[in-house]
């Protein structure tokens, strides 16, 4: 879990030092400046700047009602375009002085009585939502989960004219997204809690233990493969195609974060939709709960033994070609971390694979948001980032870039979609039970991704590779809805390259 140590700093006036500043700042990670209206001054406001700068700490503006009689506790009545020239008012004092001191402001949080009425009165939160927004649009906002100040931020994307920078500004909902503690079920196919299997250290060859026939009409299977890389019997689904030949090709369809038993696609996801009457194998592996389908560097003691590309690559390909009798093509694609999966193992593989698709995914460990968005996926199960990568920077991180080295890419036929974040009239009604929290996560999410899935499609296209297709939907949460929307034309992009 990642935790920010936050304080109140700058709190004096003139002579009058209200506490240790100096032996504060170096306990913190980010830090509140008080800009004058319930304490401080521009001489205090700069040394606690440059502390802050000393010590690599955040900096934020801690706005509030111009009361320094009363510390900001008292409240104010006033128009609300007043109020916003206040708020906007002291974050332009707050930012000037740190211009200076080489350091930059990067959130703000509402002060005492203007801090409570901006979490319970809508009014008061949108106008301290557009003033700072009109002083930085990507600043972060320090505010109570369910708030009215956190609906206000999150409300002003729900405009499709939006650049969707209000939910880059929730940091409520990245807090809380990065803790174990929060179930985050907007995340598709989430469940909660680690799938730990049972392992079975005798298993040393690839070799089918059963198969299932689980829907005849839409020639639904279910295999059991005994993994000699997982030292488990691993469950995967098969579609076969209604009228195979000796060359039908395969696509591999990796899951969400949660990737249950009953893999999503085979459900809500649409798969028997959209592939029941083209000429496709479909191959879907189940249970790699919170696993990116990676090789894993240690086995963790709450998700256990992960060894997804080995799987994938090495044990799962050659037996599925010969059981469908197939010398066909191979594709991969995925959704959300399966769609870093699935882009990483084509990138790597391109000797299997001829075609990807990647749906709201992320495709660097290396960058900010790919970082962060690791982390969540392992830690929000009660997995360990270390058992997965080993120390950040370290070989298996920079194994993990496509970003860094799309090379395998170059000569496949790859499509990429993510969405805005923004609130379409189809998204609200998709959270109609009401779940706040679901709804806002499922905004911030699908805008890292849509972040994640810039960063890939500029290094691509940097280096002329032919083969991308990437579509930019202007609204769109990180949800399933989404996900079905983009699936048609991922499969028309990538389709010709799977038929000879």
């Amino acid at each position: 879990m990642i935790i920010d140590i936050n304080s109140d700093m700058g709190e004096g006036f003139g002579p009058y030092r209200i506490a240790d500043d100096e032996a504060l700042m170096a306990q913190i990670s980010s830090a509140n400046v008080a800009c004058g209206y319930h304490a401080g001054d521009p001489v205090i406001m700069d040394r606690t700047i440059r502390l802050a700068r000393e010590h690599g700490v955040d900096l934020g503006a801690h706005v509030s009602f111009p009361d320094r009689m009363g510390f900001g506790r008292r409240r104010m009545d006033m128009d609300l375009p007043e109020l916003e020239c206040h708020v906007l008012y002291q974050l332009g004092a707050l930012a000037g002085l740190a211009g200076r001191a080489g350091h930059r402001v990067t959130h703000m949080n509402p002060h005492g009585a203007l801090g409570n009425l901006a979490s319970s009165d809508p009014a008061i939160a949108a106008a301290v939502a557009r003033a700072t927004m009109a002083f930085d649009p990507e600043i972060a906002f320090l505010v109570l989960p369910g708030s009215a100040l956190e609906q206000a931020v999150i409300s002003s994307n729900a405009d499709p004219a939006s650049s969707g920078s209000a939910i880059d500004s929730t940091l409520s909902v990245l807090e809380g997204l990065g803790s174990a503690e929060v179930p985050v079920s907007s995340l598709p196919g989430s469940s909660f809690g680690g799938v730990n299997l049972p392992l079975d250290e005798s298993i040393n060859e690839v070799r089918i233990v059963n198969k299932a026939t689980e829907n005849e009409q839409l020639r639904q299977e279910r295999w059991t493969i005994a993994s000699p890389a997982m030292k488990r019997n691993v469950e995967v689904q098969i579609v076969r195609a209604a009228n195979p030949t000796a060359d039908t090709p395969m696509l591999y369809l990796l899951d969400g974060v949660g990737a249950p038993r009953d893999n999503w696609w085979l459900g809500v996801g649409g798969a028997h939709e959209q592939f029941g009457g083209e000429n496709v194998h479909l191959v879907l592996p189940t249970q790699a709960q919170a696993s990116m389908y990676a090789d894993w560097l240690h086995d963790d003691p709450s998700l256990g033994r992960h060894q997804w590309e080995t799987f994938i690559t090495k044990e799962l390909a050659p037996l599925v070609k010969r059981e469908l009798g197939t010398t066909g093509r191979s594709g991969i694609g995925g959704l959300s971390m399966g769609a870093t999966g699935a882009v990483h193992i084509a990138n790597k593989h391109p000797d299997l694979f001829s075609a990807a698709f990647g749906l709201s995914g992320c495709y660097s460990p290396m960058d900010p948001i790919g970082r962060q968005n690791a982390h969540l996926t392992v830690t929000t199960r009660g997995g360990n980032l270390d058992n997965l990568y080993g120390p950040y920077g370290s070989e298996r991180w920079t194994y993990h870039d496509t970003v860094g080295d799309p090379s395998g890419l170059r000569n496949q036929r790859v499509y990429l979609s993510a969405a805005s974040g923004a609130f379409a009239a189809d998204d609200v009604a998709n959270y109609a039970n009401g779940n706040w929290f679901d709804m806002s996560s499922g905004a911030a999410l699908e805008r890292g991704s849509l972040e994640c899935t810039r960063l890939l499609d500029a290094a691509m296209d940097e280096r002329g590779y032919t083969g991308l297709k990437v579509d930019y939907a202007e609204t769109g949460t990180h949800d399933w809805h989404t996900f079905r929307e983009t699936l048609p034309a991922a499969w028309d992009h990538i389709r010709p390259a799977l038929y000879r």
